[in-house]
């Protein structure tokens, strides 16, 4: 069994696809039970996404893809932004993880927020 990325923007399905694919047996580490996310990969993305040293989180990152019982299934949505740091992580790593990407309509997506009043500024 291959490792596995979810990857799509929040609200896409990526916690239900998770879900499901770590109970097909794939190990989920970290995640939490609410959002399926990887609770240190969430912490390092958003330590990139802050702007922190990127060698500095190039070590976490590699320690934590090290620490992980395989085959794993990982998400965050913060991917949509970090992607190209992990993609570096893997391949330093020799490993070569399936990524799936989980689409959705843009207005669905929208009404999610909305039905969840998950709002900035009044709108999604």
């Amino acid at each position: 069994m291959n490792d596995v990325i979810v990857f799509g923007v929040g609200h896409s399905g990526t916690s239900l696809l998770t879900k499901m694919i770590h109970a097909l047996g794939w190990s989920p580490n970290d995640a939490d039970a609410t959002f399926a996310e990887s609770v240190r990969m969430r912490e390092i993305n958003r330590q990139l996404l802050a702007g922190a040293p990127l060698q500095a989180q190039m070590a976490a990152s590699l320690e934590f893809v090290r620490s992980l019982s395989r085959p794993f299934a990982v998400k965050d949505p913060r991917l949509v932004e970090t992607l190209w740091h992990w993609t570096e992580v893997f391949a330093a790593l020799q490993l070569a993880p399936m990524l799936i990407m989980v689409e959705r309509n843009y207005e669905a997506i929208a009404q999610s927020y909305t039905d969840r009043n998950e709002l900035v500024r009044g709108k999604p």
